[in-house]
């Protein structure tokens, strides 16, 4: 079967289905002259003799922007119809997700998010994957500021929470690659390398169901951020928690939050609109926990 990018278009992602309908390769073309991108689905892929479905219309009925582009598409190894697009490039509407084959898609990108008329800064989204396992299935995102998972994309506004930040960083994650079998994932990443790990279950990623096993304050997102932004931080046991301000000279500027937290995920929404750009750094102290992180404010 001939199906040839259109014209002013490229081939820019390609996926196949392993089970549950096998042999449905979706594929995404990006134009080369701002236009918005395409995705293609094609059946029976080994014999086919017919075109491929275009399913652009129901992405473009989901936010994609002109001038982006397809870097990445997963499958649900266990679920032909279960697939996530990421669209790249920055200020532009960025994950995608079709329950059904991609007839419908939603926006899932939630905190993650990074529209220039909303005037939210995310990161650009580079990578994805999808891992079924029994205890729920993980979603994985590879942005420019590090890896982040979900366990809930049937959600108005899904939660990512940063993987790893304590070990790969906040690095750009260019490539992700999952195994089922033994849930093995590797990430290949811009300037550190391949790190590799093995998934454990729903509470190696933070399910919000469960108590986390360790203190954890996460990077804020957006970052740089106009005027607010977000803040995540993880208590095995109750208690104390402040959060504190300071500006790049050290000196504090104010208390973010002081006051007793229960066991569990938290976020904080931090609103800086009385305060000049420049760089800050957020300190959390809760029991024995210290830990500090820069975040930067851009008007």
């Amino acid at each position: 079967t001939n199906n040839n990018a259109p014209t002013n278009y490229v081939y820019t992602a390609i996926a196949i289905s392993k089970n549950n309908l096998s042999d449905i390769l979706y594929f995404a073309a990006s134009s080369t002259s701002n236009g918005a991108p395409k995705l293609y689905k094609l059946e029976n892929a080994r014999s086919s003799t017919t075109a491929a479905i275009n399913l652009s219309t129901a992405l473009s009925g989901a936010g994609t922007a002109t001038g982006s582009y397809i870097s990445s598409i997963a499958v649900n190894p266990d679920n032909s119809n279960e697939i996530m697009v990421v669209v790249s490039n920055y200020a532009v509407p960025s994950i995608f997700y079709s329950s059904d084959g991609g007839n419908k898609f939603v926006n899932i990108e939630g905190n993650l998010a990074n529209d220039s008329w909303g005037g939210t800064v995310g990161p650009s989204v580079r990578s994805a994957g999808i891992l079924p396992d029994p205890s729920g299935t993980v979603y994985l995102v590879g942005t420019s500021t590090g890896l982040y998972s979900t366990t809930n994309v049937n959600t108005t506004f899904p939660i990512w929470r940063i993987e790893g930040d304590q070990i790969i960083g906040n690095v750009i994650v260019d490539y992700i690659s999952l195994r089922k079998v033994d849930k093995y994932v590797a990430i290949g990443t811009h300037g550190r390398g391949i790190f590799t790990g093995t998934y454990t279950g729903v509470t190696a990623v933070n399910n919000e169901n469960q108590l986390p096993v360790s203190y954890m304050l996460s990077q804020n997102y957006p970052n740089p951020f106009n005027p607010s932004t977000t803040i995540n931080f993880a208590l095995p046991q109750s208690g104390n928690v402040q959060l504190t301000l300071f500006d790049a000279l050290g000196r504090k500027v104010k208390d973010i939050v002081n006051q007793d937290f229960s066991a569990g995920n938290h976020s904080v929404n931090f609103n800086a609109a009385s305060l000049s750009s420049g760089v800050y750094f957020y300190r959390i102290q809760a029991n024995n926990f210290v830990r500090t992180k820069k975040m930067i404010l851009l008007r």
